[in-house]
């Protein structure tokens, strides 16, 4: 089967961007996964990550010699790392807008004026609504009409409601954030292909347990001795003993049964990215 690999990864690798790390090779040539899903997927996510090394060796080296040593090297652990701060969601009272109607005018900002039922004009107090003066001529202050401009509402019929601004009331849920903090913490996913004997030993001691592997700092500068295969973010909430910005093993294999995942990013099996052991 590597032959076959091989002779694949010397026919595609024109339509690979030369790269200057095999992380970058697999970036690359997700695309073609994807365009051609069916046939990709029947050779297999085992062959695909071999495929990866081939042409990164092909590109570097001219030759097969490179990705032969590492992959021997090769083992796969699944990691995580909670972020600090608490996960924060949209406020499910206002919808995350920060403000809801007013309950008062019901989100027109105006209220009804009750004075002259909305209709902007009362009876003329100098005639009374006759729209004639004593002498029988129309009435100079209504002329002639029996109605003037309603005091209470300057004659439009309604005012602005004193409750709001424009309809909107600040919600109390959030204090007008729009945001509320839950309990939870965001947490990032990483499924890993490593040859680093570093990385590996102590993704093996450390598997399955609270002990962190290293610092996220740290393993974001070992990134040229591994490829990530498949990420993802999400929150949860983690048992106190899980610290933030720290990197934690939950699965580490030398030879996992990978698994295609969404957009046909790889992963060690159904199990491999669960951290269910590590939250409350």
């Amino acid at each position: 089967m590597n032959e076959r690999i091989k002779k694949i990864a010397s026919k595609i690798e024109d339509t690979i961007p030369k790269s200057n790390t095999v992380q970058e090779i697999y970036y690359d040539i997700i695309p073609l996964l994807e365009s051609q899903k069916v046939y990709f997927s029947l050779l297999g996510a085992e062959n695909i990550v071999k495929l990866v090394f081939y042409i990164y060796s092909l590109k570097t080296q001219n030759d097969f010699i490179l990705a032969d040593k590492l992959l021997s090297q090769i083992s796969f652990a699944n990691l995580f790392t909670r972020v600090e701060d608490y996960y924060t969601m949209d406020c499910p009272k206002c919808e995350g807008q920060g403000a809801h109607d007013c309950s008062q005018c019901g989100g027109s900002g105006t209220l009804d004026c009750e004075n002259c039922e909305s209709s902007g004009n009362v009876e003329c107090e100098v005639c009374g609504g006759d729209g004639t003066n004593p002498s029988n001529e129309d009435c100079d202050n209504c002329n002639g009409t029996g109605e003037e401009n309603c005091p209470e509402c300057d004659g439009q019929g309604e005012y602005d409601c004193g409750n709001c601004e424009g309809g909107w009331v600040e919600c109390e849920e959030c204090e007008g954030t729009g945001e509320i903090e839950t309990y939870e913490h965001e947490y990032r996913n990483y499924f890993i292909a490593t040859w680093n004997t570093i990385l590996k030993n102590k993704c093996e001691l450390e598997e399955a347990s609270l002990n962190p592997v290293m610092s996220f700092e740290r393993f974001e500068s070992m990134s040229s001795q591994y490829i990530i295969l498949n990420s993802f973010e999400d929150h949860d909430v983690f048992m106190r003993e899980v610290d933030s910005d720290e990197m934690y093993c939950n699965f580490f294999d030398d030879e996992p049964t990978l698994v295609f995942k969404t957009s046909m990013r790889i992963i060690g099996g159904p199990d491999s990215t669960d951290i269910s052991e590590y939250l409350a």
